[in-house]
């Protein structure tokens, strides 16, 4: 498993699409990270059909850090924001 910002591992025989909901449609719109110092240099992409996660799954996740392993710990959690106002964004459609 890759826990720590920088490390990687193999994944043989995992075909990722096996994650994606059967319809690929979507929004996409310009924004900036969720995190400080907030840069709008994002291009968000927001599935039509949501994909689930179970509490075990999430629980995973929670657990990777944004750190190297050589730094202070520092899960990967309550990394949002609250919704921003579109201040004059675009949201496109891949999809009619």
């Amino acid at each position: 498993m890759v826990k720590f910002k920088g490390s990687k591992a193999d994944f043989r025989g995992f075909n990722p699409t096996c994650l994606l909901p059967s319809s690929l449609s979507y929004w996409t719109y310009p924004g900036s990270l969720t995190t400080p110092p907030l840069l709008e240099s994002v291009t968000w992409i927001v599935l039509k059909e949501p994909i689930r996660v179970s509490e075990k799954q999430m629980a995973k996740f929670r657990m990777l850090l944004f750190t190297e392993e050589e730094e202070n710990k520092k899960r990967m959690e309550n990394n949002f924001r609250p919704p921003q106002p579109l201040k004059g964004r675009k949201v496109r459609a891949s999809f009619n």
